[in-house]
């Protein structure tokens, strides 16, 4: 019965320890403690659209799309074409040209550009010098995009093949806006322009004497009316806007310019209206039937603001003798009970010269572009006396800002406006149409083409839906676009024509617009071509935006809501439920943390708390059932890293969504002071890790498995000998085929252009507690352009992933690069390590110079020795001091590479004294031990000696004496004179003496162990049991023949536990492993080694007796 008992726990043993064993022996054997895969970078390429541009990103003319600031449009004779000039900021002067003549995928091709000098195009302006509707002279101001720029006007020459560059002006200060008209005199023709600055504006005509008007109040807006014959005279008209909304007329006098007086081309009529707000833009319209009472012309003057549209005329007084009036028709947009953020207004008449029955279209940033219906009577003899009304038509929504409508085209009517051209930031050059305009209910304006120069990427999510790879991309602009990133260069993916309606977006007072921050987005759960966006907008809270069809046809932007904050919307974050709601956290800065439900099915936002606790929430992340909970981890700038537990109340539990709990947190201090800034977590295995980057661009490491008992780990770079730059933001990466873990990285330099510092880079964080550089991407190696600022990835595979990188110019300009790479995880990868030593065995005091050979992995190595002593020589050198006692030394080195991967070499020397030394052995009772008597760095060669020995008779009892490989056919005579006392000798007896100085083994003492009573049966010994064996120092005139005058080293045999191989008075696991390595070969022992471990006595080591140590350890 008791062997019945015994034998399955013996089998357990024997399974859990064949398991341990085989797992350390493998790797052993292969020189390697542990494998690692690896993420390496390569192959970035740019965001290239339209297909028809060079393939070099980096190139001057791909640099040539930037942010779009201004446009002005030339309608050719063919009334399907049309050429947009484009002021792009940092990217120059671009020239579009539209012709449905190009096909599908050349709609709108860019001709050429101007973007060889180092200009920051501003806003561009069209003149004509015959007095035609077609421009032939462009104005662009510009600025060289210094830390303090100077401010340019170039003046260029279309001549439809080309921009030729004419003249420039160097302007004092910055200039705010620009109109272009014609001067036209009997000689030849003259383009005059008016640039407007901070509080100083003048006009010029081709760059010769200026006139200005000066005024404490800044100008914010400016327009030119030429040619209007309001009082029976043809004048010229400057309107300007002020700061604090007044708005005044002045008369140009053009014969007035260039004369002596520089303040004489400005008359002040006297003229002045205000508005509510400032003004932005001034556009107008002129013509003889805007007051059909008379026939002179007038002005309808729309002043558009950050609130709406207001209408002024511009008419005579109606009896002589005639002078101008500035008639104040009223806020055109108050009826709406919103502000609308107005940023240009395009009057376009329909067929209407009265402006009464036509179209006012208007750029309204994050509204999109808005299409009014004009209304009213130009006939003050009716009963509405000269009335101006406008009503809302629809809107074309934008993913970005509607900056400026730049002009339309074809016939327009009633029913029907063939295209509209409308620049927007971060979104390029649209046409739209409308459609069925004058049916109430049906009118859409639609997207005919588009041109996307692409701002900077801002943020980046990576997907995989079905077969194909996207990223969704927030930009500088808060644009919103979506790539297919399966293509050599990302492509942009545009809503398809039957959806790209203005239906998708109403003018209502849901959508405001703001400062992009952050993103959040997630594929819905149950249908997974649908992508859920969420956009931070600072002080304008948060967006939320719907792309449905992802990969059909039908791909649109759908489902627009909008929720407004107290404080500035920061980071953004959260998680979709089964039910198919989310959780969302804000962080709001000063204001704390705010968390949200929100509802796709009815796009609706519903408040569940607010917690508030002083300094600033920069960042958030959202944890869903982590160990049973959710738990919100907040980058709470100087305080440090918190965590919430927000889990909501399930069948009458306690909700903590709507009464968050702050269960633990860890201080700014406990991570050196840095301020969090982002935040990211991730499940490793079976644990948590929080990745935060502090203001100082470092990454710091986290340990969050216990959300209430947080504990810090590491910092990345944890000093100054690894300089990646500041951490703009970072990607986390589970490769599980490997069980490892990467963080991908975007950097930059605060304070260097190196190249090095514009990096693309892994980091293994496997171990977050030792964080490790792995490969580096360098983003526009060619100069110093492009700065990286977001970065995305998403898997193909299960060792592949595409990378996405967001980056901008000086790393915050509107000019955007997107590029891709690839990233690729190798697999296991095994460090190789050997090691040669010069000299052993070595002598105590002794330097021994090591040389390492490393390969495999991906470079640099990291070396860690031990002894921790041994020194780098250099050169490939180190170097190592033997000991003063004599025995085995072990020297290992542990070789680490870039990923984390490990190899390992060992190597044993021996460390003997110079002259006559016995050695150390172990032995059990009862058993037999050889011990060797050695020479070494002895002065003369040796091939006779003889010595006196003293042996410990208590414990020992002697037997013999043979030689060995070193003496072999020599005549050894021993002389047992009395208990304890040995004379012994040796003969060479012709064969090859021992030569000088070498080390050599003379005989083998061998001696029985005596039985020791009181042994015990236990794991350890309670004391050290040892028979000392000496050369007897009484007597060292004994010393014969060649050893005459060498020092004498005595040695002893040391009683240990069957079974205690490493002879530390205990038996462990570790002597059960030493043993079953040793049955392997793959650990050298000694023979009195390997008698020590021949637990069962069958004359041999083997697993059997691995266990049986094992056993006796865990009894």
């Amino acid at each position: 019965m008791g062997a019945m008992r015994t034998m399955p726990r013996q089998m357990g043993l024997r399974a859990y320890f064949w398991a341990t064993a085989l797992w350390v022996t493998t790797l052993l054997m292969a020189d390697v403690t542990t494998v690692h895969s690896a993420a390496l970078l390569s192959g970035l390429s740019g965001h290239e659209t339209p297909v028809d541009q060079v393939s070099d990103p980096f190139s001057d003319e791909f640099r040539a799309p930037g942010e779009v600031i201004s446009g002005v449009l030339n309608i050719d004779d063919d009334p399907g074409n049309a050429t947009a000039f484009i002021s792009t900021y940092g990217g120059g002067l671009v020239a579009l040209r539209y012709s449905p003549s190009y096909g599908d995928n050349r709609i709108i091709d860019r001709e050429y550009s101007y973007g060889n000098k180092p200009i920051y195009a501003l806003e561009v302006r069209g003149a004509n010098s015959t007095g035609s509707s077609y421009i032939d002279t462009l104005f662009l101001t510009a600025t060289d995009g210094n830390a303090t720029p100077s401010y340019y006007i170039y003046e260029f020459s279309s001549n439809g093949t080309g921009l030729s560059p004419e003249n420039f002006i160097s302007l004092p200060s910055s200039p705010l806006d620009l109109t272009c008209s014609r001067k036209v005199t009997a000689t030849a023709p003259k383009v005059v322009f008016v640039a407007l600055e901070q509080g100083v504006f003048g006009w010029n005509a081709s760059f010769t004497n200026n006139d200005t008007l000066t005024s404490t109040v800044s100008p914010t807006a400016i327009s030119f009316i030429d040619d209007l014959n309001a009082t029976g005279t043809s004048k010229d008209y400057l309107v300007v806007g002020w700061q604090g909304g007044e708005v005044d007329v002045y008369e140009v006098k053009r014969d007035k310019i260039g004369d002596a007086n520089v303040t004489n081309g400005f008359v002040d009529l006297g003229l002045t209206g205000f508005v509510d707000g400032t003004p932005r833009v001034i556009h107008v319209f002129q013509s003889e039937q805007v007051d059909s009472n008379d026939t002179s012309s007038e002005a309808l003057i729309f002043v558009g603001t950050e609130k709406g549209i207001h209408l002024f005329e511009l008419d005579d007084n109606g009896s002589n003798p005639f002078k101008e009036v500035f008639e104040d028709k009223g806020d055109l947009t108050g009826w709406l009970d919103i502000d609308i953020d107005v940023r240009d207004i395009h009057a376009e008449s329909a067929g209407y010269e009265s402006m009464r029955d036509g179209f006012l279209i208007v750029a309204a940033g994050s509204r999109g572009t808005v299409l009014f219906k004009t209304s009213g009577d130009a006939n003050p003899g009716t009963s509405l006396s000269d009335s101006f009304y406008i009503q809302y038509v629809t809107t074309f929504g934008t993913t970005s800002q509607a900056l400026e409508v730049v002009g339309t085209g074809g016939t327009v009517n009633a029913s029907k406006i063939p295209r509209i051209y409308v620049a927007e930031a971060g979104g390029g050059l649209k046409v739209i149409t409308g459609e069925n305009l004058d049916s109430p209910g049906q009118a859409s304006l639609r997207l005919l083409h588009e041109w996307d120069p692409g701002a900077t990427p801002l943020r980046i999510d990576a997907y995989k839906i079905g077969g194909s790879h996207y990223a969704l991309i927030m930009d500088l602009e808060g644009g919103l676009r979506l790539y297919d990133i399966d293509a050599s260069i990302p492509r942009l993916i545009r809503e398809s024509d039957s959806n790209s309606t203005s239906g998708a977006v109403i003018l209502d007072s849901s959508q405001s617009s703001g400062q992009p921050m952050d993103l959040f987005s997630a594929i819905d759960s149950s249908n997974d071509t649908t992508i859920h966006s969420f956009i931070s907008l600072g002080q304008g809270g948060i967006s939320y935006r719907a792309l449905k069809g992802i990969g059909t046809p039908n791909f649109r932007f759908d489902d627009f809501s909008h929720f407004d904050v107290v404080g500035e919307a920061l980071g953004i974050h959260g998680f979709q439920n089964t039910s198919g709601d989310f959780t969302l956290s804000i962080a709001l800065g000063s204001q704390g943390v705010k968390f949200l439900g929100f509802d796709p099915s009815t796009a609706t936002f519903e408040v569940k708390s607010t917690v508030v606790l002083g300094g600033s929430a920069r960042d958030v992340f959202l944890i869903h059932d982590q160990g049973g909970e959710d738990y919100a981890y907040v980058a709470y700038g100087a305080l440090g890293l918190y965590v919430f537990k927000i889990t909501p109340g399930i069948s009458g539990s306690q909700d903590f969504l709507t009464n968050p709990e702050l269960v633990g947190s860890l201080s700014s201090e406990a991570m050196g002071g840095a301020i969090a800034t982002k935040v990211k977590v991730m499940k490793q295995g079976s644990r948590y890790y929080a990745y935060v980057v502090g203001n100082d661009g470092r990454l710091y490491s986290l340990d969050v498995t216990n959300p209430s008992s947080l504990s810090f780990l590491g910092i990345y770079p944890a000093n100054n000998t690894e300089d990646p730059g500041y951490i703009q933001d970072i990607y986390l990466i589970e490769d599980s085929e490997n069980e490892k873990y990467y963080c991908l990285c975007a950097s930059q330099s605060q304070s260097s252009q190196s190249d090095s510092r514009r990096l693309l880079f892994t980091l293994n964080v496997t171990d977050p507690s030792n964080i490790l550089m792995g490969s580096r991407l360098a983003v526009d190696p060619t100069s110093p352009i492009f700065y990286p600022i977001s970065i995305g990835a998403v898997k193909t595979g299960p060792y592949s992933l595409i990378g996405i990188v967001g980056a901008g110019q000086n790393g915050t300009g509107p000019l955007g690069l997107l590029g891709k790479f690839s990233t690729v995880l190798t697999g296991v990868q095994q460090i190789q390590v050997s090691l040669s030593l010069d000299s052993c065995p070595a002598s105590p005091g002794e330097t021994v110079f090591i040389t390492p050979v490393v390969s495999g992995g991906y470079t640099p190595y990291t070396y860690n020795w031990s002894p921790v002593d041994i020194k780098d020589e250099g050169t490939g050198i180190w170097s190592w001091t033997a000991p003063q006692g004599p025995g085995s030394y072990e020297i290992k080195l542990e070789v680490t590479d870039s990923d984390g991967n490990r190899g390992v070499s060992t190597r044993t020397c021996t460390v003997e004294y110079a002259g006559l030394t016995i050695d150390e052995r172990i032995a059990t009772p009862n058993s037999t031990v050889k011990v060797p008597v050695k020479v070494s760095g002895v002065g003369n060669s040796i091939d006779a000696w003889g010595m006196e020995i003293q042996y410990d008779s208590t414990y020992l009892d002697f037997l013999r004496a043979e030689s060995t490989d070193d003496t072999l056919g020599w005549s050894i005579a021993v002389e047992d004179e009395s208990r304890g006392t040995l004379r012994i000798g040796g003969l060479s007896n012709g064969h090859l003496p021992i030569a000088q100085g070498v080390s050599a083994q003379l005989c083998n003492l061998v001696f029985s162990v005596k039985d020791v009573g009181g042994y015990g049966t236990g794991t350890c010994l309670q004391q050290e049991i040892s028979a000392n064996i000496n050369v007897n120092p009484l007597n060292p005139s004994q010393l014969m023949g060649d050893l005459q005058g060498v020092e004498m080293h005595g040695g002893k045999v040391k009683i240990v536990l069957p079974g205690d191989i490493d002879g530390d008075l205990c038996v462990t696991p570790q002597d059960a492993l030493n043993s079953f390595l040793g049955f392997l070969g793959v650990l050298d022992l000694r023979e009195d080694q390997k008698a020590v471990g021949d637990v069962d006595g069958d004359g041999q080591i083997s697993p059997e007796d691995a266990v049986m140590i094992l056993d006796r350890y865990l009894r």
